[in-house]
């Protein structure tokens, strides 16, 4: 009894410090626990970002496509455009007489 009295001190200091050290470790522990979720979320978010880099890669490819689409179908009415301007005028209303005909 005559040591604790003599040592209440540094039994209460032991005893903060003990307290002090079980509950940074019971912090460390849940930040710890937190990091491995948010390496997770880190993990799923790249491989969405993968996905969506993935799908512009091939939107690009497909807007290349559609540019030599558009440029075929701008080079047919290039061809259809000379092929009526060469046409005589007694020419092209005999075309659209035939073809807009009143019924």
């Amino acid at each position: 009894m005559k040591l604790i009295k003599d040592n209440w001190f540094s039994i209460l200091l032991i005893g903060i410090l003990v307290f002090i050290l079980l509950y940074t470790q019971k912090q460390n522990d849940e930040l710890v626990k937190q990091v491995k979720g948010l390496e997770l979320l880190n993990k799923e978010l790249v491989k969405q970002s993968n996905v969506l880099l993935n799908q512009v890669d091939s939107l690009s490819n497909v807007d290349a496509e559609i540019i030599e689409i558009i440029k075929y179908i701008k080079g047919d009415e290039i061809e259809k455009l000379v092929a009526v301007d060469t046409m005589s005028v007694s020419d092209l209303q005999s075309y659209f007489s035939k073809r807009y005909t009143e019924e």
